[in-house]
């Protein structure tokens, strides 16, 4: 058997046993039959979208290409698919994230897809092992899950050389390492001084209220200025990291999928202002289907990947460099604030139904008012839901951007300006160096004393972070109390 040659039954035999482990009988049963029928010939057929096709024939319709809206609906809608100690762990890993994040997200990050997507994900999370078993190269960009499991490259988008009208492309595109330790992701990002910089801490400042911090709770995209953009995603495919420190920037690319901005007509690419939203995101999508949790990777954030020779662990963050409310030659839309449920609700009902790309602005058309039928190159909107109030006084961490296939995308992957590699550590924050405690002590601690209270001069003590924090540091000391007894 040569290099280029599957073991066919030794992909079988473990393909089997994933499926067994992971997924109900009727699941399990019904694959098997069909790859059975396929011999399982993995140049004919694909593993990930047989299970999610069978999948999508035993959910009803009204439940499989709609968002969950809490914990208990997810739950409810996937029970067919999964195996009942699958979906335990899942719930397990939602009920405890918003107190390991500390901050209230994980209903709205659920609602960002349809179960339909959020199946497909976890489907080639638990199948992930059996690409070590194929012998071909996957894509070293940006891609989908089914295109993981099938190994087919993704579309390249066309990059600007050199540096842009508005800012210098760095020519270092070494990744730097971030790791974060704390009772929670907020204490830990507020302890940390490279996560302090980019959400823009003053020296001494302690609490984060908004997040970046140099943009206060009335700020919208439609002002004009220059802030940076993130996108965080999990590592999917070890050859993707591998484009990271490549000249031009061209490791991320526009995907299709269901989301609250725009139907799937098209790809784009999501960023968010706020660096801190972007990091749990990208953990969100990590933790939910991790089967074996530990006390010191709760969010499954350690996981190691190798770029330019170097082996980093966590998340992947992009920082890039952008102007708004767009930059020059781009075309832009601000959803007004207060309809982003009925644009969002609009996008996901839109999938599945063929919409025609040059339709898609006309989808929209009672919503936007405006004329014309070529949708936006950016459209900028904030997230809905539970999370507008129970993230106070987090509010500007709501807006998020998606930046079109196409002149956006390629915009967007020119701008790029520094990549992070990012894991959490569960426990006591690291204490910050003695000069800084020196100095935040003495001189800044005055200087600041104004600076740090909000437009109502209030300093926010008492607020939902701190008691989100307190909460979770009582609730994981139990835990890790549960986990080194063997449970």
């Amino acid at each position: 058997m040569d290099h280029t040659t599957v073991d066919t039954k030794r992909y079988a035999n473990e393909a089997i046993r994933l499926i067994y482990c992971h997924f109900s009988l009727e699941i399990f049963e019904s694959v098997k039959r069909t790859a059975d029928d396929f011999q399982w010939d993995v140049s004919s057929m694909s593993l990930v979208d047989i299970v999610h096709t069978r999948a999508s024939n035993i959910i009803p319709g009204d439940v499989f290409y709609r968002p969950a809206s809490s914990i208990d609906g997810f739950i409810h809608a996937i029970k067919p698919v999964f195996h009942p100690s699958v979906l335990l762990q899942i719930r397990s890993n939602l009920v405890r994230f918003d107190d390991v994040a500390g901050v209230e997200c994980t209903d709205v990050f659920l609602g960002q897809q349809t179960i339909c997507d959020w199946i497909m994900h976890i489907i080639a999370e638990f199948l992930k092992p059996l690409r070590a078993l194929l012998p071909w190269q996957t894509s070293s960009s940006a891609i989908t899950t089914q295109n993981l499991e099938k190994g087919l490259l993704q579309l390249t988008i066309a990059q600007h050389d050199g540096s842009s009208d508005m800012f210098d492309v760095p020519t270092d595109r070494t990744v730097q390492q971030v790791t974060i330790r704390g009772h929670t992701v907020l204490e830990a990002w507020t302890k940390n001084g490279t996560t302090r910089q980019l959400s823009m801490m003053r020296k001494g400042q302690e609490r984060l209220r908004h997040d970046p911090d140099n943009l206060d709770s009335t700020w919208t995209p439609r002002q004009a200025g220059s802030n940076p953009v993130y996108h965080g995603s999990i590592i999917r495919d070890k050859n993707w990291p591998l484009k990271f420190n490549e000249t031009p920037f061209d490791a991320l690319s526009p995907r299709i999928n269901s989301n609250q901005m725009v139907t799937d007509a098209f790809g784009v690419i999501f960023t968010a202002f706020s660096p801190l939203r972007a990091f749990l995101w990208a953990a969100f999508e990590a933790n939910l289907p991790h089967m074996t949790p530990s006390p010191q990777d709760i969010l499954n954030t350690h996981n190691p990947w190798i770029s330019d020779g170097r082996t980093y662990r966590g998340v992947v963050l992009f920082k890039f460099h952008a102007a708004q409310p767009a930059p020059a030659g781009l075309t832009h839309y601000v959803i007004p604030e207060g309809r982003e449920d009925e644009w969002g609700s609009r996008s996901l009902s839109g999938n599945n139904q063929a919409i025609n790309e040059r339709r898609v602005w006309d989808y929209y058309q009672n919503l936007h008012g405006q004329s014309g039928d070529v949708f936006p190159d950016i459209v900028h909107g904030l997230e809905y839901g539970q999370q507008r109030t129970g993230l106070t006084p987090f509010r500007t961490n709501m807006w998020r951007t998606i930046w079109r296939a196409g002149a956006a995308a390629s915009h967007l992957n020119a701008q790029h300006a520094a990549t992070y590699a990012i894991s959490f550590e569960l426990g006591s924050p690291v204490a910050p160096p003695s000069r800084a405690s020196k100095t935040v002590g003495k001189s800044d601690d005055g200087k600041d004393k104004d600076k740090d209270k909000g437009k109502d001069g209030k300093d926010g003590k008492g607020t939902i972070g701190r008691r989100l924090k307190n909460r979770a540091s009582t609730f994981f000391r139990s835990i890790s109390d549960r986990s080194s007894s063997g449970n």
